[in-house]
């Protein structure tokens, strides 16, 4: 018996004036990786308020576990 190799190819045929347009996938990736550092550095402010809270500078930036008056 002989062992005979099947290949599968698919091969697209786009007109040659068509280019892709990454505008919108290059948007959503910057935007994401914004807020995801964004999203970093508000979780690091917050994690240092309770862990010392001599950290808490403002009113409006305060985390805290209980209110200190």
């Amino acid at each position: 018996m002989s062992c005979q190799r099947f290949t599968l190819r698919l091969e697209f045929h786009m007109p040659p004036d068509t280019q892709n347009d990454y505008r919108a996938i290059k948007g959503f990736a910057i935007s994401s990786l914004y807020w995801g550092i964004v999203g970093l550095l508000v979780g690091i402010l917050i994690s240092l308020q309770l862990v010392y809270p001599s950290l808490n500078f403002t009113p409006w930036l305060t985390y805290t576990r209980s209110s200190q008056k």
